[in-house]
């Protein structure tokens, strides 16, 4: 039981980490096309680069449990 909740878990991590870039690069396509003020777009696009590396790094742990689980 415990295999198959840890197998459903990281799955939906890869499948929301998917969607996270998909945003990611829709909204940083969408603030530098639309925010004039270099110093907003700046925070605005640290501030969403932070959030996507967070992601990235939730999906990593995803990985190492899975390879964990099937050793």
């Amino acid at each position: 039981d415990k295999p198959d909740n840890v197998f459903e878990n990281t799955t939906t991590i890869h499948e929301l980490e998917s969607e996270i870039d998909r945003t990611y690069r829709q909204f940083l396509e969408f603030i530098y096309s639309n925010v004039e003020d270099i110093r907003i777009l700046l925070r605005v696009r640290d501030s969403i680069v932070l959030l996507e590396q967070f992601a990235d790094r939730v999906h990593d742990v995803a990985d190492v449990m899975r390879v964990l689980l099937y050793q």
